[in-house]
């Protein structure tokens, strides 16, 4: 590929770096034209494929603890947690406990209120998503990251939408319907302001009894955070993904990074992509 071909800087900085750590790209399309899945990339390839954990610094630590007694009534000490260390780009870190990481119905009431208590509007497709939300990718107490934007931007390889069935497909690890909302929650705490005015993050972390994908964002007509469903088959251009960064030795990079040998390989992701919509 020529310099003029590699589209954003970081794509070209990728290329370098590929050069120097011995990584191989098969398909650099996909990669080339794409500012934030090159910034993420580059951050696993410099931390040798699984991105380093620290221990959670005494602020961090305090304010989450401040969170979960206030909200919850949970006393926690999370004085000793590992969570994923800063990456190269902008993220927010997410810290759930073990109380109610895979649960939905508490959080919805804390982050409810909230809304409320600012004048928003709520709506959830089930009164009991705990009856309904059945499945999620982790539980216990544990912090993942996730990139800080306001919207979701996951979702669209090489101009072609993904589904859930081909996150899925391609293990790519994106945010548990709980994770979204104490994102969401927190988010509202500590801006005043709503993630996903303009497009609708599938939890794909998480599934219904039935295997559908709860999602959830915000109507700014109706003032309302909405939180319901969508089939795993459906893709569009408002349907969007927020990749978690677990950064754990068992982490499943969003990029389909596979050791087979050294060099490590990065695939490229193909799609075959509808535009049915919900």
């Amino acid at each position: 590929m020529k310099a003029s071909e590699f589209g954003c800087s970081e794509a070209h900085e990728l290329a370098i770096t590929c050069a120097k750590t011995g990584w191989e790209i098969i398909d650099f399309t996909t990669l080339a034209q794409n500012e934030s899945l090159c910034q993420t990339v580059l951050g696993v390839i410099r931390n040798s494929g699984f991105p380093k954990r620290m221990k959670i610094s005494p602020k961090e630590a305090q304010w989450w603890q401040e969170y979960y007694l206030d909200n919850y009534n949970i006393a926690a000490d999370f004085s000793e947690l590992q969570v994923p260390a800063p990456a190269d780009y902008p993220t927010r870190l997410i810290v759930m406990h073990e109380a109610i990481a895979n649960k939905c119905n508490p959080i919805a009431s804390v982050y409810k209120k909230r809304c409320v208590d600012k004048g928003f509007y709520w709506r959830q497709f089930n009164d009991n998503l705990d009856s309904v939300v059945t499945r999620h990718a982790r539980s216990g107490t544990y912090a993942i990251r996730v990139r800080d934007t306001q919207e979701a931007e996951f979702g669209n390889v090489n101009g072609e939408n993904l589904s859930s069935q081909q996150i899925w497909d391609r293990s790519i690890a994106t945010t548990t319907l709980p994770e979204r909302l104490i994102d969401g929650d927190t988010y509202l705490l500590k801006t005043g302001k709503h993630l996903d005015r303009k497009v609708i993050t599938l939890c794909a972390g998480s599934r219904t009894a039935s295997g559908n994908v709860p999602s959830v964002n915000f109507d700014s007509p109706s003032r309302k955070v909405s939180v319901s469903y969508w089939y795993p088959h459906y893709d569009c251009d408002y349907l969007r993904f927020r990749l978690e960064i677990s950064r754990r030795k068992d982490y499943q990079s969003p990029f389909c990074v596979r050791e087979l040998s050294h060099p490590l390989v990065i695939f490229e992701i193909s799609t075959a992509c509808s535009a049915s919509r919900r």
